[in-house]
């Protein structure tokens, strides 16, 4: 699948073993199965919105943090791009899109903010 998305199965299993979980156990705290759980860690398949939001409850983590901790992080634009990234993310939970997709769509939009010249 997508950089992107394995980015995001890293996150997560990096979250996940540092809480001191197992695969197994993680599935049960985030209402899935084991086998689920591995095809997210390895970026096989995008993860609902909802979803993401369970993971990263159960991980101490913010949805945008598990999609892109640099962002997470980092200075002042960066956190510009972390709440775009969340209001995207929100608003992708009514429209069906992906996590992945509400973070590509982020990321395209600053990248055209930022190319788009000063008035």
């Amino acid at each position: 699948m997508s950089n992107d998305l394995e980015r995001l199965g890293k996150n997560i299993s990096r979250n996940r073993e540092r809480k001191g979980l197992t695969q197994v156990e993680f599935a049960a705290a985030v209402g899935v199965k084991q086998g689920t759980i591995s095809a997210w860690e390895k970026g096989k398949i995008d993860i609902p919105y909802t979803t993401l939001c369970r993971i990263a409850e159960k991980l101490g983590t913010s949805p945008a943090s598990l999609a892109d901790p640099d962002v997470a992080a980092a200075g002042s634009y960066d956190r510009r791009k972390l709440l775009l990234v969340e209001a995207i993310l929100r608003a992708s939970n009514e429209t069906e899109v992906t996590a992945l997709e509400g973070v590509a769509l982020a990321n395209s939009l600053l990248k055209a903010r930022k190319a788009r010249p000063a008035l």
